[in-house]
């Protein structure tokens, strides 16, 4: 007595798929994998939905909400950043309503407060002093140093 193979539903589908021609074939691949690229985010862009969402007294003890101006200079730097180093940065929320940047790795760390006019930041790397620089004003040149030395360590 022979044996029925059940056909399955991806039997199915991967028989359609195979019977069509090369650039439908070429086309769906392309467009999986462009959908694929959507709606893959990097751990900072689910810190930052996170840290949207937050609501005045988000901590019970009176911390503010992260307004727009913060939430628009961490988008801005983190385009800045590219890819590459912003896939390994983390953002958290501080009571006082800026966003706390951080980046660890092995040659060394960054951390910082962005705010909606100024930001801070330290950079430590074994065996050299702590950098600090306190309340620089937001701008393009300024986020640039900053990138600069993220990049660096990335």
């Amino acid at each position: 007595m022979a044996v029925q193979r059940r056909i399955d539903t991806l039997d199915v589908l991967w028989a359609f798929y195979s019977s069509q021609p090369k650039t439908v074939r070429k086309a769906f691949r392309t467009r999986i994998e462009n959908e694929d690229k959507d709606t893959v985010l990097y751990q900072w862009e689910r810190d930052l939905h996170e840290i949207k969402a937050l609501k005045d007294d988000w901590d019970e003890e009176g911390a503010r909400s992260v307004g727009q101006g913060v939430i628009k200079n961490i988008e801005r730097l983190m385009t800045m950043l590219g890819e590459g180093v912003s896939s390994a940065v983390r953002l958290y929320p501080t009571p006082l309503g800026a966003v706390m940047v951080s980046l660890d790795t092995a040659v060394g760390r960054i951390k910082g407060e962005v705010g909606d006019k100024e930001f801070s930041y330290f950079v430590k790397r074994p065996g050299m002093p702590t950098e600090y620089h306190s309340f620089l004003p937001v701008g393009k040149e300024e986020f640039g140093e900053l990138v600069d030395k993220m990049k660096s360590l990335g």
